[in-house]
Parts: structure tokens; C-alpha cells; sequence
């Protein structure tokens, strides 16, 4: 129940009991005036019995007068005619009949008018003075109670809140109250005091915690990135020992060095993008054609990730190069694509879809990547370009699409993740739709043969 309904149910109850009180107090001086009229009504009779017998009008009128002014009454009314009961607001009233005299007389005797007038007027002025006091002692109840109140919700508790998340000082004396009622602010303050220490505490901890997981996580990417070169290393060793033939070794060694090369820029771009997160430095802008990078990492990715079976499937709608930073936007393709092939189980598909579009007139280039076979909770895609984020990828440092995401932004693009899931069909799907800007440069027609699927990558083929 609120203070207000509370308020209300005690001065209805006083109210109640003031009006039963004052009901019979009213009652017992009716009755007390009643017996003095019933005591007083036979002497009135018979001194009304000869001007009635008499029928004398102008000596019975000023009878009637004599006796109202001698016992202090109102009227005496007689009628031959049989009258009604008094009326309620009359305080004191009688009616008898008079049997000293032929035909009967039915005499009405009322009692003091004044007094009557003075209790009525007393009940009112009584009830006028009860409204004003309880509306003054509500007001004040209200101001006193209900009011502090209504600040400590509206006024304290936000303030209280800002508090606890970024420790905003505040002054309890906001809410003007009893000293009870400065008392629970006091202490409700002190408990967002200790609320806040606790909650710098705990994030401390937190923060240690995220920095040491991040640094032992960026130590296994870094490891699975240098792992790279020696993997082509190795697969070049391997093919030189099968051959005898000195031009073919030369052929082979020749043709592996871009391959290195790329695996080596690898290594340094994700060194530099991890220096770089923090940095606000501009991307170094040439026109590139999207297709040649993009034909460039998924080489690169399945030389040495081709344990899976995964078909590709590629849909380029798009007349114009690109003009983005060729090293970083490298990292943001192998980044996705490298994220769609681990996100597939034994064997799915990827697609790399474009077609150009205008945003505040100005041209880019969008693209597409997707692939099937898993899914990513809309709780989830919401905090997947987060540093530290982390979804069902073992030895992942979070940083990977928060890099993305800043090298996008840091071209004047947008990124975005999208995930569907059809129950029915067990089917699910994610892709990554991220805009750059168009150079306005046609791009060249070359053919460029693309990896249908990760049989289409191998040293052997590539080198031959």
C-alpha cells in the first residue's frame, strides 16, 4: 500500500469516528429537548383551550405569542386537520392532540429555533475545520514523507547508478527529508561507495585477465602465422628431393619464392596491424584490382590450410579497382576468409560475392563473404568486432575483427555480420558485408584462374 492510500485511510477513520461521536451527542440533546417540549405541552394545552372554545383568532394569536416568548419556543401551530411528523432538520418537535375541547385540536410545538441553528451551524463549521486540518496535516505528511521519497526514486537512485559505473560524487542532502529519511540515503550512498570499489576491483582483475589471455593468444597466432613460411618451406624441401633434374629444382625455387614472400608479409602485417590498433594513422590509398587480392589470399590460405574439402564459389559484379591500402586491406580479406575456412567443419562452401553501390554519393565497392555450416547468435554478432571476442575458435587472440573492422572504417567503409539459421532444414550460414571505396579507375581485364575448390591448391599445381 502506498503512503498516499495510507494517509487516506486514517483521516477517513477519524473523519468516521468524529461523525458516530458527534451522532450520538446529537441525538441525546434532541431527546433532552424533546422531554422539555413533552413536559411543557399540557400547560400550553390548557391555556389554548378557552380561546379555542371561545374562537376568539385575535385572542388565540396572541396567546400563541405569550407562550413562545415565555418557554423560549419557536411555533405553536394548531390545525384541525391531522398534520405530518416533523421534519428531519428540525432539532426538537411535537405533535399532540388536545381532548379538552370539541372538535380536537392537533397542536405542533417546536422547539428552540435559535438553538437549533447554533448546532447545525457548529456541525458544519466543525466539519470545514476537520477538511482544512486534515488537508494541511496531509500536505505536510505528504511533503515530509512522500516527497523525499518520490526524490530518492527519481533523483538518488539515478544518481546512485552513475555512480556505481563511473563514480560520479553525490550529495545526499538532494533529498530534503526527516532524519530517518537522510539516514537511508546516507547509507544507500555508502553502499554504492563500496559497490564502486568493488566494481573497480573487479574489473582490474578482469582487465589483468583479458591482457594476460590476450598475450598468450596473440603468442599462438603469432606462432600459427610464422608457421606459415616453414610450412611452404618444408612442402618446397619435400618436392626439391624428388627431383634429380637441376632446371626443374630451379623452376620450382622460382616459382615458390612469391609464395614465401606473401608468407612473409603475412607475418609483418599482423605484426603491424597489432602494433597499429591503437594508432590513428591513414592508410597508404593506390588502386588496386579487388580480384587479383583476393585470388592472392585464398592461394596463400589454402597452400597451407587444404584439409578440408571446401567448394568456392565467386560472383564479381563490378567494373572498377579499389582505392584502399593494398597491405592492410590484404589482412582483411585472409581475416575473414581464413575465419570462413575454420568455421567450416570437414567440408562446406564459401561464397565471395561484389556489385557496386552509392552511399551519400559517393561509389563503393561491396562485398560478400559467406559460408555454410555454422551459425553466430545475434547476441554474439553484436560483440564480434569487440578486441578480446572470442566465438568457437580455439587459440584466437579477439583481436582479428577488431583490426578488420578499423582498417574498414579507417577506408570510410562499413562492416557488418549476418548469420541465418533455418531449423527445418538444418541449414545455417554467416557472412561478413563490408564496404571500400571505388578508385573510379576501370579494372583490368585479366583472366585469372580461380581455386574452385581446395583440390585446385597445391605447391605441385601452382609451381607447374
Amino acid at each position: 500500500m502506498t503512503i498516499k492510500k495510507i494517509i487516506l485511510s486514517i483521516i477517513v477513520l477519524i473523519f468516521l469516528l468524529f461523525m458516530i461521536s458527534s451522532s450520538f451527542v446529537l441525538i441525546n440533546i434532541i431527546n433532552l429537548e424533546k422531554d422539555k417540549l413533552v413536559g411543557i405541552s399540557p400547560r400550553v394545552i390548557r391555556v389554548l383551550s378557552n380561546d379555542l372554545l371561545l374562537g376568539d383568532k385575535y385572542s388565540l394569536n396572541h396567546t400563541i405569542a405569550k407562550l413562545n416568548s415565555l418557554y423560549d419556543l419557536e411555533s405553536i401551530q394548531v390545525t384541525k386537520e391531522k398534520t405530518e411528523n416533523c421534519a428531519l432538520f428540525e432539532l426538537s418537535c411535537i405533535v399532540t392532540q388536545t381532548s379538552l375541547i370539541e372538535p380536537e385540536y392537533n397542536i405542533t410545538i417546536k422547539g428552540n429555533k435559535t438553538f437549533s441553528k447554533k448546532i447545525i451551524y457548529s456541525y458544519l463549521l466543525t466539519f470545514i475545520g476537520l477538511i482544512i486540518i486534515f488537508s494541511i496535516l496531509g500536505f505536510l505528511l505528504f511533503k515530509k514523507i512522500k516527497k523525499p521519497l518520490e526524490n530518492i526514486s527519481e533523483k538518488l537512485i539515478p544518481k546512485l547508478l552513475k555512480h556505481i559505473e563511473n563514480g560520479e560524487k553525490i550529495d545526499y542532502k538532494i533529498v530534503k527529508s526527516t532524519k530517518e529519511i537522510d539516514e537511508i540515503c546516507k547509507n544507500l550512498i555508502e553502499m554504492s561507495e563500496n559497490l564502486f570499489s568493488s566494481k573497480n576491483n573487479l574489473n582490474d582483475i578482469l582487465i589483468k585477465s583479458q591482457i594476460n589471455d590476450a598475450i598468450a593468444n596473440s603468442t599462438k597466432m603469432f606462432a600459427h602465422d610464422v608457421r606459415k613460411p616453414f610450412s611452404i618451406i618444408k612442402l618446397l624441401i619435400d618436392n626439391i628431393e624428388k627431383e634429380n633434374d637441376f632446371e626443374k629444382v630451379k623452376s620450382i625455387l622460382t616459382s615458390t619464392i612469391p609464395f614465401m614472400n606473401q608468407a612473409k608479409n603475412s607475418v609483418d602485417n599482423l605484426i603491424s596491424d597489432i602494433l597499429e590498433i591503437g594508432s590513428d594513422a591513414l592508410p597508404k590509398l593506390e588502386a588496386i584490382t579487388p580480384e587479383i587480392l583476393i585470388n592472392s589470399v585464398i592461394n596463400e590460405l589454402l597452400l597451407t590450410e587444404n584439409k578440408k574439402y571446401i567448394e568456392f564459389y565467386y560472383s564479381f559484379n563490378h567494373s572498377y579497382k579499389f582505392n584502399v591500402d593494398k597491405n592492410k586491406i590484404h589482412r582483411v580479406f585472409s581475416n575473414i576468409i581464413f575465419n570462413a575456412i575454420e568455421a567450416i567443419n570437414k567440408s562446406g562452401k564459401i561464397w565471395i560475392k561484389t556489385k557496386e553501390i552509392k552511399i551519400n554519393e559517393n561509389l563503393f565497392i561491396e562485398f560478400c563473404i559467406g559460408n555454410n555450416g555454422s551459425y553466430i547468435s545475434k547476441e554474439k554478432s553484436a560483440k564480434i568486432f569487440d578486441a578480446f571476442f572470442t566465438y568457437n575458435k580455439l587459440g584466437g587472440t579477439g583481436l582479428g575483427l577488431a583490426i578488420v573492422q578499423k582498417i574498414i572504417r579507417a577506408h570510410g567503409g562499413t562492416i557488418v555480420c549476418t548469420s541465418k539459421y533455418n531449423e527445418d532444414m538444418n541449414k545455417s550460414s554467416v557472412e561478413f558485408i563490408f564496404t571500400l571505396p571505388i578508385a573510379k579507375i576501370l579494372k583490368e581485364r585479366t583472366l585469372i584462374d580461380f581455386a574452385k575448390s581446395t583440390n585446385d591448391i597445391s605447391l605441385e599445381k601452382l609451381i607447374i
